[in-house]
């Protein structure tokens, strides 16, 4: 399944909301005349705070200048995509769309997950993820879509965002500094295992709980984004295998599983087409949109935002929930755990 299908980055940002109970006919934003009830709004604000309070975040003094059009963008995305495949009338039920939403259902399945709770973390509906497919699938096939030149000129002004720098996904399996021999003894074990056996053992044995619920998954990463140990074994390791011996840092012994390791490379128009086609339609969309914001909900411009670092877990680097060690976490690391399965792409893509 393409990583930029699946979205929004809005999904596993936070987000901010008034704190008094709003009236009952009282809207976050009308989109095309289609008022978004106070209520919606809240509810994101319920969820992402319970979140990442659990996460070890400092609610109550995190900088929320950001946050608040974040959830405001996921509303009115979800408003202009409904309205959208009403009058498109795309078929929700369609093979195609059946056969991603299966990809995806194998890969929570496969990190030991569950679709419905999968949606429910992410505050998601299946309809709401029919939509988003079928509106990505339509729309990257469709090659009068967007005018060529709105094509090019949308991807001059982000081509950064196609960049994609040297990455590796991996799991771990992380034993205490006092476990060495039994460290040993599991990466003896474990040699020639495939993923699902690797991501039971993780559950089975792993001390670092932010990633052994999912299989000792710690997503896909870059460069100076875990300790050096860590990092060092990952990078320099074959794609499919487990490491020959444990990896020592100071949260303990990992044992690494890679499965897979992208080089570094500066993307192209043509390499990107369909993603490209996809985003300059959806900012088309919002652009001749009608928005209206509600009371006091119209967020202010936002030049810099900070994030303070979450206290970190036992093991676990400050503002990673995985002892593997993210040392530069962004605010935005998978909020359901499952970080493939989640869009990578801004407002549609």
């Amino acid at each position: 399944m393409k990583k930029w299908l699946l979205l929004p980055a809005a999904l596993i940002l936070l987000v901010f909301a008034a704190a008094c109970a709003p009236a009952a006919d009282a809207f976050a934003v009308k989109v095309d005349g289609q008022a978004i009830p106070m209520k919606d709004y809240n509810d994101f604000y319920a969820f992402y705070e319970a979140y990442y309070t659990q996460s070890g975040y400092d609610w109550e003094n995190l900088d929320k200048s950001m946050l608040k059009q974040n959830i405001l963008d996921t509303l009115i995305q979800d408003e202009l995509l409904r309205e959208l495949a009403a009058e498109k009338k795309w078929d929700l039920q369609s093979p195609e769309v059946e056969g991603e939403l299966d990809s995806l259902k194998a890969q929570i399945t496969a990190f030991g997950g569950d679709y419905d709770a999968w949606l429910t973390s992410n505050h998601r509906t299946d309809e709401k993820m029919r939509v988003i497919i079928a509106f990505q699938q339509n729309i990257s096939q469709d090659e009068n879509a967007v005018a060529p030149e709105a094509l090019q000129q949308y991807f001059d002004e982000n081509a950064a965002s196609y960049y994609t720098p040297e990455t590796v996904t991996a799991s771990h399996i992380l034993l205490s500094l006092d476990d060495e021999a039994r460290a040993r003894q599991l990466a003896d074990d474990l040699q020639g295992a495939d993923l699902a056996t690797f991501a039971e053992a993780a559950r089975k044995e792993s001390i670092d709980e932010g990633s052994a619920t999912n299989g000792g998954s710690v997503g896909t990463f870059g460069r100076g984004q875990m300790v050096t140990e860590f990092e060092d074994a990952a990078f320099s390791q074959e794609v499919g295998e487990v490491s020959a011996e444990p990896v020592q840092s100071r949260y303990g012994y990992h044992i690494i599983y890679v499965q897979d390791h992208q080089p570094e490379k500066a993307g192209t128009l043509e390499e990107n087409i369909e993603q490209v086609r996809v985003m300059a339609y959806y900012a088309d969309l919002l652009q001749k949109a009608r928005i209206e914001y509600g009371p006091d909900m119209a967020p202010p411009p936002v030049e810099e935002i900070s994030f303070p670092p979450a206290e970190p877990a036992p093991g676990a680097e400050a503002g990673d929930d995985s002892a593997a060690g993210a040392e530069d976490a962004e605010a935005d690391d998978s909020a359901a755990g499952e970080e493939e399965a989640a869009a990578e792409g801004e407002g549609a893509g």
